[in-house]
């Protein structure tokens, strides 16, 4: 779907899994959500429109997509509005773009 810059099919498949994995561990972790914050968090931000809902592993690191930096502002905006208790910090950011680059080193010890 990202090939496609089909934001919204790539999005739901990140939700759906998310929700899938986090139905799974929800008996050891409370709930879909570590946290409720989080679990507050994501709700609003679905409401707002983002998309790709999740946590990263356990959490508490929640995150979803925007389409633009307005929309992102516009969903961080929605979340300040929420009564969030403190603790929680929101943050726009962005992928690298890059593929990965590895590197390798050879040391040769002398005398071995």
């Amino acid at each position: 779907a990202l090939v496609e810059r089909d934001l919204p099919a790539f999005g739901a498949a990140v939700t759906a899994i998310q929700m899938l994995i986090g139905s799974h561990f929800a008996p050891a972790q409370g709930g879909v959500f570590t946290s409720k914050r989080v679990e507050m968090v994501a709700h609003c931000l679905n409401e707002a429109g983002a998309v790709g809902i999740g946590q990263s592993s356990w959490g508490p690191t929640g995150f979803a997509f925007a389409p633009s930096q307005d929309a992102a502002l516009k969903f961080v905006d929605a979340v300040r509005k929420t009564t969030v208790e403190g603790g929680l910090e929101v943050k726009i950011v962005k992928g690298r773009n890059s593929g990965a680059k590895i590197s390798s080193t050879r040391l040769d010890l002398v005398g071995s």
